[in-house]
Order: C-alpha cells, then sequence, then structure tokens
C-alpha cells in the first residue's frame, strides 16, 4: 500500500510531468518512427521519471524528460536488436494523428514555408538521427537551445552547428523533391 508521501510525490509528478507528454511522445515517434515503440518508449520515460522524481533539480521538467527519453530509445530500446523502422509516413497512416510541425522562422528554413506540413514531417523523419533529433526538438517541439543542449549533453555552439548542418540537408531534400515534382 502506498503511504503519503509516495502518493504526494506522484501527485507532485503528474503535475509536473504530463504538461509535456505531447512532447515526449512527439519526440518518441520521431526516433522509433514506430507508434507502438513511441508508446512503450514513453511509458517507460515516465515510469523512470517518476521513480527518480526525487532527484530532480527542479529544472524545467521538459528537456529532464526528454533527456530519460532519449537515453532510453538509444541506450535500450535500440540494442534490443530491432532494426529501426521506416518512417511511419510511408504506411499511410491518419496524418491527423502526426504531430503537427509549427512554421519556422523565415530566416530558419523559408522554403518549409512554400511545402505542406505533411510532406515536411515525412521529409524529417527520413533525416539521419543526428539531424532529425535537433530539428524536432528545436522547431517542432521548441525547446529552447539551451534545453537541447541540455539533453544532448552538448554545449550550446556545437548544438547550433548541429542545427545548422541538419537545416542545410533538410533544404536540400526539399530542393531535390521541389526539382522532382511535375
Amino acid at each position: 500500500m502506498l503511504t503519503h508521501p509516495e502518493m504526494e510525490r506522484g501527485w507532485r509528478f503528474r503535475e509536473a510531468a504530463l504538461p509535456h507528454l505531447n512532447a515526449v511522445y512527439t519526440m518518441a515517434r520521431y526516433m522509433t518512427r514506430d507508434t507502438a515503440e513511441a508508446e512503450y518508449a514513453v511509458q517507460e520515460c515516465f515510469v523512470r521519471g517518476l521513480r527518480r522524481f526525487d532527484w530532480h533539480s527542479g529544472d524545467d521538467m521538459k528537456p529532464w524528460l526528454l533527456g530519460i527519453l532519449r537515453y532510453f530509445c538509444k541506450v535500450e530500446l535500440r540494442p534490443r536488436g530491432k532494426a529501426l523502422a521506416p518512417p511511419e509516413s510511408d504506411r499511410n497512416e491518419d496524418p491527423a494523428s502526426a504531430p503537427e510541425l509549427v512554421p519556422p522562422t523565415a530566416a530558419q528554413v523559408t522554403s518549409l514555408c512554400r511545402c505542406d506540413a505533411r510532406r515536411v514531417r515525412r521529409l524529417i523523419a527520413e533525416l539521419p538521427e543526428e539531424f532529425r533529433e535537433p530539428i524536432v526538438l528545436r522547431d517542432i517541439i521548441q525547446l529552447s537551445y539551451r534545453d537541447i543542449a541540455r539533453v544532448f549533453g552538448i554545449s550550446t555552439d556545437t548544438l547550433l552547428s548541429q542545427l545548422a548542418a541538419a537545416r542545410s540537408e533538410l533544404r536540400a531534400r526539399l530542393r531535390i523533391g521541389e526539382q522532382a515534382a511535375p
């Protein structure tokens, strides 16, 4: 039976973590490329977050949860021997269930404004992991540069360099797609 302090900790965790459930799930979908695996990863992330909640420093909960999720997906989920699935956008999934793309500023990627969100989500999902993750965290989940750097465990300067390379790759893929379209 749960004691009063355990119940109180559970309620505090719930209030702090649940507002970030959509962001964690969105990142899990882009990392795993599979709905069932994403749901499992999110569940595991929240269970681990609850277990470690007493050690949480009180900083913003979203980057902390995303760090737990990223660690779980990279270190424990992927090594189970399961190959990374192709992006779900290629499986005729209902587009309404896909994460929404928040339009970036014109200075970031002007060509994104000319593309439909579904195509952009598909192209982002097809990017190599090292390009996909920073774009998802910044342009879709809208995490600050500082928080993304904390999630990755790198400096903000290194993150900005990675993000520039990722956006450059995305722009190149958009241009290739535009040239191939009739």
